[in-house]
């Protein structure tokens, strides 16, 4: 809804990809009426402000590797929707919501009641920290060079 996206403005960070440009100008009455921010590229040292300020991070993902971005914006405490694709799953469990890929519909309507009862809002974005802290660096080079041993071996 018209005021929904007035309160709430999607804001879709990253760079253009190749092709992108007509479905950016699409966007166009988005933009001018504020509802639509485009940051294009965001710097590292940024990134952690625009989790910040973010009341959701939707990531519909339909090909990733490890989905890094969905769990920066859980460390920060932000609720996350993803696609149940790849290993979306794996990494957000049951501390954010998962969508079908590609099911425009549940998409909108998952972000329309994050957006619309902040209290099952704060619920994700309290479960999403406790998920985060959950995955560490060290152990990710730990189980890594385990694997690396064992393939030498």
């Amino acid at each position: 809804p018209a005021a929904l996206r007035r309160h709430y403005p999607l804001v879709i960070s990253g760079m253009q990809g190749w092709g992108d440009a007509a479905d950016f100008q699409r966007f166009d009455h988005l933009r001018t009426e504020g509802s639509l921010h485009l940051t294009g590229y965001v710097s590292e040292a940024a990134l952690p402000r625009l989790y910040a300020g973010a009341a959701l991070f939707v990531y519909p993902s339909l090909y990733e590797g490890f989905g890094l971005p969905p769990l920066e914006a859980m460390a920060s405490g932000v609720p996350v929707i993803v696609s149940d694709q790849t290993a979306m799953p794996e990494i957000v469990a049951d501390a954010g919501c998962q969508v079908p890929a590609r099911d425009v519909d549940a998409l909108a309507l998952q972000m329309r009641e994050l957006l619309e009862d902040r209290t099952v809002a704060a619920h994700f974005g309290e479960k999403a920290i406790v998920r985060a802290r959950s995955f560490d660096w060290q152990d990710c080079v730990r189980a890594t060079l385990g694997v690396y041993r064992e393939f030498a071996r």
